[in-house]
């Protein structure tokens, strides 16, 4: 049975490859030694690079989600997200996806055309589910956090709580096309629990929607390299993703886009070759 993710605008084919979902950080501070990249233009002609390397989705967001960073309003948030994104879908023949916590920005930015809504809060909040729920189209990232619990395997932690999210998201008349599964990697999760999500991915197939990895350049990334600092990160993390992508993920949240998209390649033509296959494969 062919499996799609419905991303507003799009239709995803999955199952033949890994679709790359690049990073458009609109957080001053991540621009902290040249703030004039926090532009609307700056961010649309880093969107536009993103695209030109193979990215198949853009995924901006006006606040960070790592530790120590102060929270912004929502007001804030839409002011840094909509003018860029107005431009991008005009622009761009992907999917526009908005990384937001707030019900409010979630909902002016599918009113603005996003194809996807990425939700960190793992849409818990009913304000959340109705944003997206106006929209016939518009596909939801639903991520776990959460772990940390020895009484708890991780892996059936996540299970139970995407059978309950998708539950509810389908009784809010959002269709299993339109849900994509993120476990939530660095969420309020051990070093162990992390890797072992990293290393069983191949467990996210069974609830038949769309799944994607987020581990680009996360402390577990350092804590399993030697420490080396943020930026320092892209090797590690293409490991981590190409294990991910080898046991089935459907997609993977990158800042290193063309690195990223070159190891997906590789991963890919070598997955093909497999001899025993997983049952869903």
């Amino acid at each position: 049975m062919s499996r799609i993710f419905r991303a507003g605008r799009f239709q995803l084919p999955l199952g033949d490859k890994t679709y790359i979902m690049g990073i458009l950080n609109l957080v001053p501070d991540h621009y902290a030694e040249d703030p004039e990249c926090l532009s609307t233009e700056a961010a649309v002609a880093l969107a536009w690079e993103m695209a030109a390397a193979g990215a198949d989705v853009i995924d901006m967001g006006g606040q960070s989600s790592q530790p120590g960073y102060q929270q912004v309003s929502p007001e804030e948030e839409l002011k840094r997200i909509l003018p860029v994104l107005d431009v991008l879908h005009n622009e761009f023949s992907i999917p526009i996806s908005i990384d937001t916590r707030y019900a409010s920005v979630a909902y002016a930015c599918v009113q603005h055309g996003a194809d996807i809504v990425n939700d960190i809060g793992g849409f818990k909040d009913p304000a959340m589910i109705e944003s997206v729920a106006t929209s016939q189209t518009c596909g939801c990232i639903v991520m776990h956090r959460g772990g940390g619990n020895n009484k708890v395997d991780i892996l059936d932690s996540i299970k139970e709580y995407f059978v309950h999210q998708i539950d509810v998201l389908n009784a809010s008349g959002i269709a299993m096309e339109r849900i994509c599964l993120d476990p939530g990697i660095g969420f309020g999760k051990t070093y162990e629990e992390n890797l072992r999500i990293l290393a069983n991915a191949d467990q996210m197939q069974a609830h038949g929607c769309c799944t994607v990895m987020a581990a680009s350049r996360k402390r577990v990334i350092s804590a399993a390299s030697g420490n080396p600092p943020y930026e320092h990160r892209m090797p590690g993390t293409i490991a981590a993703d190409s294990i991910a992508q080898f046991c089935g993920i459907d997609m993977v949240r990158a800042h290193d886009v063309p690195e990223a998209v070159q190891a997906a390649r590789v991963t890919q033509e070598i997955r093909r070759q497999r001899v025993c296959k997983h049952p869903q494969e």
